[in-house]
């Protein structure tokens, strides 16, 4: 390594813990707004039954295995979730096909219902922080976060019933009296 490196890494792991920093802190307002949209919803789930309608609602998890996998839990926690939110009308398994033993996962009419409200609570909650931000610092805050999810894989969120939203829509957040 080199003297100019040297002298850069002390600097770049400055920078780095203090990026770390600002997305735990970003995180611990975004888990609380998210408990908040979960908490004032019309039907009481939690946060772990919540994620799981919402990955079984965007198709990407289609049976209990695929669905622990993108949960990141135990097959045998998901097969109790997936009964309880059966057992509420939220979730409904069918065969997958015919001569298949595997059973398909959807969200009900009713459980994609509360996907939708907590979805728009949160938005909501969302704009209304964003709504206090400086301007000029919302488009570098839109490019970063897109990056940074892209980075961990985590797909596109869409606004519910449209396309995905752009810094258009978040300008029209701060716009908004």
């Amino acid at each position: 390594m080199d003297a100019a490196n040297r002298e850069e890494q002390p600097a770049r792991e400055k920078e780095s813990a203090e990026l770390i920093d600002a997305f735990l802190r970003a995180s611990r307002l975004l888990v609380a707004l998210s408990a908040r949209s979960l908490d004032e919803s019309s039907s009481p789930v939690t946060f772990a039954q919540f994620r799981a309608l919402l990955v079984i609602s965007r198709g990407t998890a289609n049976n209990q295995t695929q669905l622990a996998d993108e949960l990141g839990v135990a097959p045998s926690s998901v097969t109790r979730m997936v009964d309880r939110l059966e057992g509420v009308g939220f979730v409904e398994r069918a065969r997958a096909g015919s001569g298949t033993r595997g059973l398909s996962l959807a969200v009900t009419e009713r459980g994609q219902a509360i996907v939708d409200e907590v979805s728009e609570r949160r938005r909501g909650l969302i704009a209304d922080v964003v709504g206090k931000m400086d301007t000029h610092h919302v488009g570098a805050l839109v490019e970063a976060l897109d990056n940074f999810a892209e980075a961990g894989e985590e797909p596109p969120v869409g606004r519910v019933g449209s396309a995905e939203p752009r810094f258009e829509d978040v300008e029209a957040v701060i716009e908004t009296p």
